[in-house]
């Protein structure tokens, strides 16, 4: 044996031992060892048997490798279909024939939710053999740990086997620590990039990353948003921001662009966390929909906050931002744009976006919105494909798209008006449910009830800006609207009469028997819920009556009411221009029942009561003047009431005279307010029924102007959600922060 014999691995030969069967005298079975520089000779009995057969096993015997660690490579040991070639192929793995040493470690991503398998290798350059020839030890592993900044922490991630299956849980890298060497101990670390597509599914304001937290997605359990498929647009004269009816106006969505502030409360946030620095070329990231049913389908926007966050609904500098977009090319219904105002890409079931190379050139975040632009469910995908188009990961968001008005019932009441006044009723004419628990699942309920001059659309529209708006504050609850039948303060078709505000008055007390069979009926399919009623305005008519009468409610809340401050509180001060017209025939009954004091005053009130006031509000000044020029009500000098200080009477211009009988007939025709409204009146702590109040001036800078009279739905949002944060607070609701 030459003296600097080698194996394969370059370790040399120390010898070799020769066992064999002699033949020749006492046959059997013998051995002799070779050593290295070494000779040794055996005889013809000793290697050839009868039949010339060869008998002998050689033994080689090297010096023991002496190892050193060269690194840690990992692998993913499954069998890859190989799009380009259509193949299926084995992971080259140490100890198969296509494995080459030059092989390394692959870049490794996985789906938060999903499970990958991990083969770990020590390989082991031999010191004492030949360079560049390696061996490869397996590995079982250890833990997982987060890691910042490429550097692993101590905290633990995922759910990690020994054999190397990994369960992800948050996005963002991931090391996969081995068990230590039982020599050394030295570990090795693999690197598994966590992805995952996120959302406020919960709209609570946090963005909890976890797979199974309250804004994880599933089929059973998705985000529910709706589409953007109002129009609003920003005041070309620098006023409010404003909706127009759907059609003539296209949907917002087919814009393409953020159309003004008040566009943004359509907006919902979605993150793309824990890619890795894809700068190579080599890999493509596609978003498309796995389609459940309808046809889904968002506009997706790039966001101008660098962590993401909701400034974009609470911060008019940063919504101001938000809709930067500039016009570059137009056709009638497809205008190019460029900036964070624009949309990136309009995904729908037959158009997955394919983002441009390079795009992801760092590990961090980023930060998108996107609206819904098509009514439908399913799974929005994340896909990362490498050059050979094998899908190296792949992640999925659950969304299920509506219509808002799927979010909220819709009880329409009526009245009948024939006959006299004291005969008047109303009746429920339509409850529309909700068909989807988009808010949420608490047990509040939140019923809206608006005030004067607001047609069918207008009461519609406005509903959908408060079940928005509440959304945002972090409502999770259901919500529904009431229209009644009040008047228009417009013209059109025919002259404003003098009366119009008393008019609707009465409209509102006779609509009261409908809304109590509409809070009864609430209270029966929902008999656990908490009973909240938001009232503005004028719709307060519609509710104190109600109530009044005995309708349930855990909470009230009047807001710019249009109704007496002595109603609530009989010791309101009085308002001395008021009272100077209590005079001649223009006295008035001032009490209940056939006045306005005390009337609100009842057991039936024992509930929550709050009031949200503006001392400032120019409309309740027009409610004022109202109550002093127009009380008694009197149509032409012909046709009017009177008071004698005992009874009412009603004189009209071509029939006899009758008796006024009807409390709710007096109250709004004959009897004046000797206080300022209840919606101009503090003080800003209980008083009367009043359990507690709200300024609106000092608190949110309601002012005089007329649009102020209903701040809370013709501002945007960025200045009105703290209005419904405060709506929450007052029903005794945690809001979003």
């Amino acid at each position: 044996m030459p003296a600097n014999a080698r194996n394969w691995f370059g370790l040399p030969y120390v010898s070799a031992l020769f066992v064999y069967h002699h033949y020749g005298n006492n046959p059997g079975l013998m051995s002799t060892v070779l050593n290295a520089g070494g000779t040794i000779t055996l005889s013809g009995e000793d290697i050839y048997g009868p039949m010339g057969n060869a008998y002998q096993n050689v033994y080689p015997e090297t010096a023991q490798p002496q190892f050193q660690t060269v690194e840690y490579d990992f692998w993913n040991p499954t069998t890859v279909f190989n799009q380009a070639s259509q193949t299926w192929t084995n992971t080259p793995l140490p100890g198969r024939l296509a494995f080459s040493t030059a092989n390394t470690s692959p870049l490794f991503v996985a789906g938060v939710g999903a499970q990958i398998q991990i083969a770990g290798y020590a390989k082991l350059g031999i010191q004492n053999g030949y360079a560049g020839v390696y061996g490869y030890l397996g590995q079982y592993f250890d833990k997982a740990y987060k890691m910042t900044n490429g550097v692993a922490t101590t905290n633990t991630t995922g759910v990690l086997s020994p054999y190397g299956n990994f369960f992800a849980t948050e996005p963002g890298p991931s090391a996969l620590v081995t068990m230590p060497d039982i020599d050394t101990g030295e570990r090795g670390t693999g690197i598994v990039h966590c992805v995952s597509l996120n959302v406020d599914k919960n709209h609570d304001g946090n963005m909890d990353l976890s797979f199974n937290g309250p804004d994880a997605t599933s089929q059973a359990s998705p985000m529910i948003a709706w589409v953007n498929n109002g129009h609003c647009v920003a005041d070309s004269s620098g006023g409010l921001d404003r909706d127009l009816v759907v059609p003539p106006a296209m949907p917002n969505y087919a814009a393409g662009q953020i159309t003004c502030q008040r566009d943004l409360e359509n907006f919902f946030r979605l993150w793309v966390c824990g890619l890795p620095s894809l700068t190579n070329g080599n890999y493509q990231v596609t978003l498309n929909w796995n389609v459940v049913s309808g046809s889904p389908a968002i506009n997706l926007y790039e966001s101008v906050e660098t962590n993401g966050g909701t400034a974009y609904l609470t911060d008019t500098n940063m919504a101001f931002l938000q809709c930067l977009a500039t016009a570059h090319g137009s056709s009638p219904y497809n205008i190019y744009f460029s900036g964070p105002g624009a949309a990136l890409a309009k995904i729908t079931t037959n158009a997955p976006f394919t983002f441009s190379a390079n795009y992801f050139t760092n590990n961090a975040a980023r930060y998108y919105l996107f609206e819904g632009a098509g009514i439908g469910s399913g799974e929005l995908m994340l896909t990362i494909t490498d050059a050979n188009s094998n899908a190296v990961v792949q992640t999925g968001l659950w969304l299920d798209l509506h219509d808002v008005r799927d979010f909220f019932e819709q009880d329409v009441v009526r009245d009948s008006t024939s006959g006299a006044k004291s005969n008047w009723t109303s009746y429920v004419e339509t409850v529309l449910p909700a068909v989807t628990s988009g808010l949420g699942n608490d047990t509040n309920m939140i019923v809206l009830v608006h005030g004067i001059n607001v047609r069918p659309w207008d009461c519609v529209n406005d509903a959908e800006t408060v079940c928005k708006r509440l959304y945002w504050a972090g409502y999770q609850g259901k919500f529904t609207s009431v229209e009644w039948p009040c008047n228009l303060l417009t013209p059109i078709p025919s002259p404003l009469s003098p009366a119009v505000f008393n008019d609707s008055e009465l409209q509102g007390y006779k609509a009261s028997g409908a809304l109590t069979t509409c809070l009864n009926g609430l209270k029966t399919r929902f008999p656990n819920y908490r009973l909240n009623i938001l009232a503005h305005s004028q719709g307060n008519t519609v509710v104190s009556e109600a109530i009044k009468n005995g309708a349930p409610f855990d909470t009230y809340i009047l807001t710019q009411g249009a109704l007496p401050d002595s109603a609530y509180d009989v010791n309101a001060p009085v308002d001395t221009d008021l009272t100077s017209q209590e005079h001649g025939e223009y006295i008035t009954p001032e009490s209940q029942p056939m006045g306005y004091r005390g009337v609100y005053t009842n057991s039936n009130f024992a509930g929550r009561v709050v009031n949200f006031y503006n001392p400032q509000d120019g409309v309740l000044d027009a409610w004022v003047k109202d109550q002093k020029l127009l009380k008694p009500t009197s149509y032409f000098s012909t046709a009017h009431y009177y008071f004698n200080g005992t009874d009412s009477y009603f004189y009209p211009a071509l029939a006899d005279p009758y008796l006024v009988t009807d409390p709710e007939e007096s109250r709004a025709d004959v009897s004046r307010s000797r206080t300022l409204s209840i919606g101009q009146s503090g003080p800003a702590s209980a008083h009367g029924v009043i359990k507690s109040a709200v300024d609106l001036n000092a608190d949110f800078g309601f002012n005089d102007a007329t649009a102020e009279h209903s701040a809370q739905w013709t501002r945007p949002i960025q200045t009105s959600r703290p209005y419904f944060q405060q709506v929450l607070i007052s029903c005794q609701i945690q809001p979003a922060p």
